[in-house]
């Protein structure tokens, strides 16, 4: 069984952990966002990718309205 420590952070501890290895860009001349997030583990990597593009995509519509 693998143990280990589990850290609890502040609500602003952890957004400033997520921004720290976030990265988003843009792609000039274009609609398109360049969205990465580095994580020792690959999966959990792709979740908050995931979950990013969801807010953003959510966000966008919600302006449209």
């Amino acid at each position: 069984m693998r143990q280990g420590v589990l850290r609890v952070l502040s609500r602003d501890a952890a957004i400033s952990a997520l921004l720290t290895e976030l990265r988003v860009r843009p792609r000039m001349r274009t609609d398109i966002v360049d969205v990465a997030y580095s994580a020792p583990d690959p999966a959990r990597a792709q979740e908050v990718v995931n979950r990013v593009v969801d807010v953003f995509r959510a966000a966008s519509a919600e302006a449209a309205q």
